[in-house]
């Protein structure tokens, strides 16, 4: 027998059943292949994906082992929904044209269940495009719709997109605009250079004018003349240089609407030729065969209605573009004035100073250039120095004559002959560094006194080596590691440019521990396994010889720390070199849940007699014979159950926690490995971003295709699942890691605010979240210096700095609360375009404030670098984000879990008295004391009610006997959860939890497990989104999320009081509960439900289960019970508290009993007799219901009052 209904199928067989379609039309069947004992029931999971196009009926075939086949046909039902546009109208205003111009919709969901939508057009018409085509609108959330317009022709649109809503109307969206056409002009009539010899420079300025309102492209084609360049100072952009440097010889400058810029022609001739052409200048990648006739755009004509339903299509009109079609004029003539090297380079050695000034160091020092006359005329050349920079002004450059004498001045005039023709000079130039930086100096070459156009530069480089030593990675970030605990990696320094004896030192920093003790955690070690105390460099005799030392840093701390230093090192020549380290050690479970996905196979937690942490030895008091949960690797003896495998298609019984296992310790032995600590992966790609990727270390989110990178996975949606169903004022808001965090920073964007609109939209707007009212609604108060609904600048430059210190803000916020985020920057929280524009920000200040120098440096990387580089930002955001969640919910949510609190929370029983926990911080080395709370108090559940609630169990008895130590392998069969149920819910055990499996040996035995007990959660109330597979597969992270979230709502189902229901039997009895809502402005809502054994003797007078109180208003809420029995028949009244808007009610919990005082007599039969004579009475018993049963007769001794 199989039935199927609300997602789970109940199994009545003793055979092997196999279903055909696992995953079909959205539909998929948890157990694929399962077994079922004799007259025993299996509960499976049918999981339905909802999309637009999901159908509303799936089927499954299901195959008996030597029974007939049979058909299970499953249907899902779609709620209602209400979702609208927060602007119904997007105007796109005027536009440019061939660029693309993108604008943002938002959906927005004010209904209790999901919407899913399709775009019914995402292509309304040539060059408008809309996605994504179909997606979901979560519950009280939003979700976006791009609309990217891209036009090729001059239009006037306003056309409509319509976007269908399952079970719900279909939506427009108003869309209208104006294609512009570019005109940009150029003030001068023509590129008159004139004559320019060769070998030198000319530079012609002119200004460029947008003179439309919307932004335009130039590009100017200079490839067929490769003797000409533009430059636009300050305004090329990084996106400019990308585009140049993949095409040489081409020009690009972005301008905004209405803007003006100042450019330069440069020509520089190489050989003797004359030059008459017309400037290549395409607008908006578009070409134009004659100049503009007028600076006023011409007007695009009316668009005219098409008969298609509510599209608007426009008439495309011809594209007339008006470009700066300049001449360009000018003569390359030829060069009276030759110089033989234009480009002086001096490399001085490391040891500079200490050499002796022979004849071969002068050499390095002093080069010669040679100046002749070529002309038939008397040349005067002269250099100007006025404006060449330091190097000249402090004499690191100084000129010599023919003769070896130095010139007297480096004034402009100083340094300056006359030649006559045919004649020439030899101009000597001396290098002297004072300090190991390049030196690099271009100074302009005179010629016959024109000092505004010099004939050509002289460009000087000067290097003084320097001993450097470079280290890969160039940044370390180690692998938060439980206490006591190591995290390890291997670092290369790469020696070089030492060109004498030294000695290399190292100085391992303390860090500052909370109680103000430093310790020095740090330790770095030869591949030999020898401490590293100190390396003798020995002299290299070529300039690219390097010498490679491996090393091994190592972090180990005992206490909790979260630091970023930097390790020195320092040789004999007072240089100092430093690496930067991040590394994080503590005791919780939420910081260390990397070095759990790393050693899950050769780690376990375990909970052995009288271990305790060896900073303990020193410092605790007190008994230690219980001992406390900690982490260490397999190969040390416990008596605690190895780490199982339980997947769907693995399972593994283990034993308890204090149940010796040594086949099960031996085989996981073999299969682990021996590692003693976290270690760093090592990447061979020598590539940038690899390399960058390499110093981000354990900073970044692992592949989601390795185990390590799916645990990382299931931690980011269990975080992500709370945040949203727990983590905002007003109820539910979902959210995903890291779009919406990185882009909830506001509720305004960057944009300007947009005047006016629907009162519907502004109402809607405030309906969204910032992740600082998340803050507010966590932790009580606002960040300081940050308002929860504050706005940012709309200069792209002041956004990103007001961003970043707000980043900054958050986490200096989080670490005083005690958070680890010690491997979380600012900057990773930025959205992606944010953050390049950070990047380019700091570039612009190492190159001192010069955007051009910044220009200069920066490397262009190919494509496929480029997009690496971007995957790899999303795995670092990705990360941050995670962390920070986790932080802040460890800091704000799971610090509220206290002895104290532990002491005052209600209990089911007196009988049973509250945990002991130790209160000592470092007496486990994986659990804070929160989690060895919550671990004591399950622990404690389960020891004292799993006799109670399976004691008449058929399938396994009171289950054995445990300890749980972690919070995956020794939940995943469900049954310490149902404990903690059944001890506060009792009413839960007969309709849910007595038909468990106490003793499962098969997955698909857990999985029944898990489904009776997220049955029994949604049953009376809990909301928390965790299905059936969570617990089986089990993840520590999420786990524990959920038995903290048990640990707070479980008490509330404790009864308030009991109410009473006094009366005969057979008649109807009314109690009133009377229900206030203090709230003077929100109303509150509950649910109600009656469980219990008898159950349906009592009902509640009400329209439906929903029960709404008005703000400052009470209501009396009616309870009927009518008696079938003489005995005394309990149940439960649970009032579950529903969230509307902002308002939750707490839930309540009332006992409702009967107490049968008087009896009415159907009928008097009497007889006589006489004494202790047996006597035979009949008595004719009627059945007043209509089918028959058994029925138990009780006789009763009673006065006659007759």
């Amino acid at each position: 027998m199989v039935s199927c209904g609300r997602g789970q199928g109940n199994s009545l067989l003793h055979q092997t059943c196999q279903c055909k379609n696992r995953i079909a039309n959205g539909l998929r069947y948890c157990c694929s292949v399962s077994t079922v004992d004799t007259h025993q029931k299996l509960d499976c999971e049918v999981v339905f994906h909802p999309s637009y196009l999901a159908p509303d009926v799936g089927k499954f075939s299901l195959k008996v082992h030597g029974g007939v086949p049979q058909t299970l046909e499953c249907s899902a039902n779609f709620g209602a929904t209400n979702v609208q546009f927060i602007e119904r109208r997007l105007m796109f205003g005027v536009v440019p044209l061939n660029l693309t111009t993108t604008k943002s919709a938002l959906l927005f969901n004010g209904s209790s269940n999901h919407a899913y939508f399709q775009v019914l057009d995402p292509v309304p018409f040539h060059g408008l495009l809309v996605s994504p085509v179909q997606g979901v609108v979560p519950v009280g959330g939003k979700a976006e719709l791009k609309i990217m317009l891209s036009p090729n022709a001059l239009i006037k649109f306003d056309t409509r997109i319509q976007v269908a809503i399952r079970g719900g109307r279909t939506l427009e969206l108003r869309v209208g605009g104006t294609v512009e056409p570019p005109c940009v002009d150029i003030d001068l009539a023509n590129f008159n250079l004139g004559g320019v010899p060769c070998g030198s420079t000319k530079k012609l300025e002119f200004c460029l004018l947008n003179r439309t309102k919307t932004k335009t492209r130039c590009e100017f084609d200079l490839t067929r003349y490769k003797d000409f360049s533009l430059e636009f100072p300050g305004l090329v952009t990084p996106e400019d240089l990308t585009y140049q440097a993949r095409n040489p010889n081409k020009f690009s400058v972005l301008l905004s609407g209405e803007e003006e810029t100042t450019g330069y022609l440069l020509f520089s001739p190489t050989e003797v030729a004359a030059y008459d052409f017309v400037l290549p200048v395409s607008i908006n990648t578009v070409s134009a065969p004659s100049p503009t006739q007028t600076p006023v755009p011409p007007t695009p004509a009316p668009s005219n209605k098409n008969t298609i339903h509510n599209i608007i299509n426009p008439k495309p009109v011809p594209v007339v573009i008006a470009t700066p079609r300049k001449r360009v004029i000018c003569t390359a003539l030829r060069q009276p004035l030759q110089i033989s090297r234009n480009k002086l380079n001096f490399t001085l050695t490391s040891d500079y100073y200490e050499l002796a000034a022979d004849s071969g160091s002068n050499s390095t020092k002093v080069q010669t250039t040679v100046l002749a006359n070529v002309s038939d005329k008397v040349i005067e050349w002269a250099l100007d120095l006025d404006n060449c920079g330091p190097y000249i002004d402090k004499g690191n450059f100084r000129f010599v004559r023919e003769s070896g004498a130095p010139f007297l001045t480096h004034k402009t005039g100083g340094v300056c002959g006359k030649l006559d023709p045919g004649e020439t000079f030899e101009l000597g130039v001396f290098f002297c560094p004072d300090k190991p930086v390049v030196h690099e100096v271009k100074v302009p070459v005179v010629v016959n006194g024109d000092v505004a156009n010099p004939f050509l530069f002289l460009t000087l480089t000067g290097v003084l080596e320097k001993p450097v030593i470079t280290f890969d990675p160039a940044a370390i970030s180690l692998t938060p590691v439980p206490l006591g605990l190591s995290s390890s990696t291997i670092m290369v320094m790469a020696l070089s440019g030492y060109r004498r004896p030294a000695e290399l030192s190292l100085h391992l920093p303390e860090v500052e521990c909370e109680d103000g003790s430093l310790v020095s955690p740090l330790s770095v070690k030869h591949e030999d396994n020898t401490t590293f105390e100190g390396y003798s460099i020995e002299p290299c005799q070529d300039i690219d010889q390097k010498t490679l030392i491996t090393l091994k840093l190592k972090f180990e701390c005992d206490r909790p720390l979260s630091f970023e230093v930097p390790l020195v090192f320092e040789d004999s020549l007072g240089n100092r070199y430093e690496l930067p380290v991040t590394a994080t050690s503590d005791n919780c479970l939420l910081t260390c849940y990397p070095f759990i996905a790393q050693h899950r196979m050769d780690h376990q937690i375990v909970c052995e007699e009288g271990k305790i942490l060896r900073s303990l030895r020193r410092t605790s008091s007190g008994n230690r014979s219980v001992g406390e949960p900690i982490i260490t690797n397999i190969a040390t003896p416990t008596k605690s159950r190895p780490s199982t495998s339980a997947t769907m298609s693995q399972f593994e019984v283990s034993s308890s926690a204090y149940e010796s296992s040594e086949a099960s310790s031996e085989s996981i032995l073999h299969d682990g490995g021996q590692r003693k600590g976290a270690v760093n992966k090592a990447y061979k790609s020598d590539s940038n971003a690899e390399a960058a990727r390499r110093s981000l270390g354990s900073a970044v989110f692992p592949d989601e295709e390795t185990e390590e990178g799916i645990f990382h996975q299931e931690v980011l949606y269990s975080i992500q699942r709370w945040f949203s169903a727990n983590g905002w004022p007003g109820g539910a808001y979902p959210i995903r890691i890291p779009d919406s965090l990185r882009s909830g920073v506001t509720k305004q964007g960057s944009e300007s605010k947009s005047k006016g609109g629907s009162s519907d939209a502004n109402n809607i707007r405030k309906d969204l979240k910032t992740i600082y009212e998340m803050v507010v609604h966590l932790a009580g108060r606002p960040i300081p210096g940050i308002p929860p609904n504050g706005s940012l600048p709309a200069n792209l430059t002041e956004r990103v700095k007001q961003i970043y210190w707000q980043h900054s803000t958050m986490l200096t916020f989080i670490r005083n609360q005690g958070g680890c985020v010690a491997s979380v920057k600012p900057e990773y929280l930025m959205e992606p375009k944010d953050y390049k524009h950070w990047k380019w920000l700091q570039e612009v200040e190492d190159a001192g404030g010069d955007v051009d120098a910044a220009i200069q440096k920066r490397t262009v990387p190919n494509e496929d670098e480029a997009m690496l580089a971007d995957a790899i930002f999303e795995a670092i955001s990705k990360r941050a984000w995670t962390d920070v969640l986790l932080q802040m919910w460890k800091t704000l949510v799971l610090s509220r879990v206290t002895p104290r609190q532990l002491k005052a929370s209600r209990l089911p029983d007196r009988e049973f008295p509250a945990p002991s926990v130790n209160v000592d911080p470092l007496c486990s080395n994986i659990y804070s004391v929160s989690e060895r709370i919550i671990a004591a108090w399950m622990n404690d559940m389960y020891s004292n009610y799993k006799d109670r609630i399976w004691y008449n169990n058929v399938k396994g008895g009171v289950p054995n006997s445990r300890w749980l130590v972690n919070f995956d392998y020794d939940l995943l069969d469900g049954l310490v959860l149902a404990a903690c149920l059944g001890a506060y819910c009792p009413f839960l055990i007969s309709t849910h939890l007595i038909d468990l499996y106490t003793k499962p040996e098969t997955a698909e035995q857990c999985l029944h497990n898990a489904l009776k007990v997220v049955n029994a959660m949604r049953y009376i109330g809990i909301d928390y989104d965790i299905q059936a597979i969570d617990i089986t597969d089990p993840n520590p992270v999420s786990l524990l999320m959920l038995c903290v979230y048990l640990y707070q709502k479980l008490p509330m189902y404790l009864p308030k009081s009991t109410v009473t229901f006094s009366g005969a039997l057979h008649q109807t009895v009314q109690r009133q509960i009377k229900l206030s809502n203090p709230s003077s402005t929100k109303p509150l809502s509950y649910q109600s439900i009656i469980s219990g054994y008898d159950a349906c003797d009592y009902h509640v007078n009400s329209e439906g289960n929903v029960i709404t109180i008005p703000p400052k208003g009470q209501i009396s809420l009616t309870v009927e019970f009518k008696s079938r029995f003489l005995r005394p028949a309990s149940a439960m009244l649970i009032l579950v508290g529903h969230r509307v808007g902002s308002a939750s009610g707490t839930t309540m919990v009332f006992k409702l009993s009967s107490q049968i005082d008087d009896v009415t007599p159907v009928g008097i039969i009497r007889e006589e007799a006489p004494c202790y004579d047996l006597h035979k009475i009949d008595v004719d018993v009627t059945n007043p219901f209509a089918n028959e049963g058994e029925f138990r007769v009780v006789c009763v001794e009673t006065m006659d009052d007759s």
